[in-house]
């Protein structure tokens, strides 16, 4: 999983195991959480840019990683 997200130049993922490892390998500037409405199970830190799924629009995560720095 390593050799794999340290491939990557952003990481969209959910508040697990692979989003924290994706932080310290890519910092958390690249990152994207995906929020469930219910926060009592997200603890995601409050600097990682988070989008909320529950209601999800085409083209959020786009808008997202193009507004973040070096995505081209």
């Amino acid at each position: 999983m390593i050799e794999e997200i340290s491939k990557c130049k952003f990481f969209i993922g959910v508040d697990s195991g692979p989003i924290y490892l994706a932080s310290a390998l890519l910092g958390t500037d690249y990152i994207v959480g995906l929020e469930n409405q219910k926060k009592h199970n997200n603890f995601l830190p409050k600097h990682i840019v988070t989008v909320p799924v529950l209601n999800y629009k085409s083209g959020v995560i786009f808008k997202q990683i193009k507004s973040m720095e070096g995505w081209l």
